[in-house]
């Protein structure tokens, strides 16, 4: 995970604070904001009190963290902006695969690294799980 410190003009202070989060090295850097994807009651203890710290759940649905991030920073409609836009080009992307690039029968799935250390596979359902056996 990465804190950045920035002006107007440009990034002043960029850190990797560790995955997990450091609370030490996070305190160090004197944040103006913290957040945090991880609804850990623990670790939002250990980083409530270095700066305002705004956490979510980084599984829950899309539109509810992007909703929370909006209303923590005080852009509410931005965030309703972006899903609006999101969810248009989503499905755009959806029609497109199911009329142009899917034949019937078939299906699609998505392999990713999350962080770069435990393989997820996402399928037509849109369902999240590890493949901790590859």
């Amino acid at each position: 995970m990465q804190v950045k410190a920035s002006t107007a003009t440009g990034i002043k202070k960029l850190a990797n604070v560790g995955f997990p989060l450091d609370p030490q090295l996070t305190r160090s850097l004197s944040p103006d904001l913290i957040i945090v994807a991880n609804a850990d009651e623990q670790l939002y203890a250990s980083i409530a009190g270095i700066a305002p710290t705004l956490t979510f759940d980084s599984f829950a649905p899309l539109d509810s963290r992007m909703r929370i991030l909006g209303q923590g920073l005080g852009k509410p409609r931005e965030a309703e902006a972006w899903l609006a836009a999101f969810h248009a080009k989503n499905a755009a992307m959806w029609q497109r695969l199911y009329s142009d690039i899917l034949r019937p029968g078939e299906t699609a799935s998505a392999l990713l690294y999350d962080h770069g250390n435990p393989l997820f596979a996402m399928g037509m359902s849109i369902a999240l799980s590890t493949a901790d056996g590859l």
